[in-house]
């Protein structure tokens, strides 16, 4: 019902025409190359995939057609995200119909347009995390930081030893000097402390 009325609100605009409707990420990743659309519209959550999975495949593939995100809401994650593969824009569907078309339309010129409370939180979160990164490399190693990464990630000693190609003994070294480091006890408090500190 969505994509239908997309489509009657795009079709009436002066020197829009859509080219197809899509109904997976499958689809529009076989129907962008072959149609080369000046701007791709993809919804931020669908039942197949999502408009983030889209961009992230069209990186891969190296499609440089611009994508728009459209979502009920974002998180900051998702948004920073977005920004990092270098989304096109992000409307939110609350916003008036009117704003998603110049938005298109601005995107089609390569240029950008993104919703600012959204964009103004993901990039203040962006700079607390490079912050806390600058601040934890002080501290810890970069085989440290990947340590306290994985057990946040809720991986044991022995998954951490065959990701990072050392021993399990290691691994412990490595957490005993880390916990001393951050003056926590145990992996619980070390992926809550990583978490509070924007280290993941």
């Amino acid at each position: 019902m969505i994509a239908e009325g997309l489509h009657c609100l795009l079709s009436r605009e002066p020197g829009v025409e859509v080219l197809r409707c899509c109904a997976s990420v499958a689809e529009a990743l076989k129907t962008i190359p072959s149609l080369e659309p000046d701007v791709v519209l993809g919804a931020l959550r669908m039942k197949q995939g999502s408009g983030l999975d889209l961009l992230r495949e069209m990186r891969k593939q190296k499609l440089d057609t611009p994508l728009v995100l459209l979502a009920d809401f974002i998180r900051d994650d998702e948004m920073m995200d977005a920004l990092k593969l270098g989304v096109g824009g992000i409307v939110l569907e609350d916003m008036p119909p009117g704003l998603l078309v110049q938005c298109l339309r601005k995107v089609a010129r390569n240029e950008q347009w993104f919703e600012k409370l959204a964009l103004g939180r993901a990039l203040e979160k962006m700079l607390r995390q490079e912050e806390a990164e600058r601040t934890a490399l002080v501290i810890l190693t970069k085989r440290e930081l990947e340590v306290v990464k994985l057990v946040s990630a809720g991986l044991r000693n022995k998954d951490i030893a065959g990701r990072m190609s050392i021993g399990e003994g290691t691994v412990k070294l490595y957490l005993n000097t880390i916990y001393r480091k951050l003056e926590v006890t145990g992996r619980v408090e070390l992926a809550r402390h990583a978490q509070t500190h924007d280290l993941l």
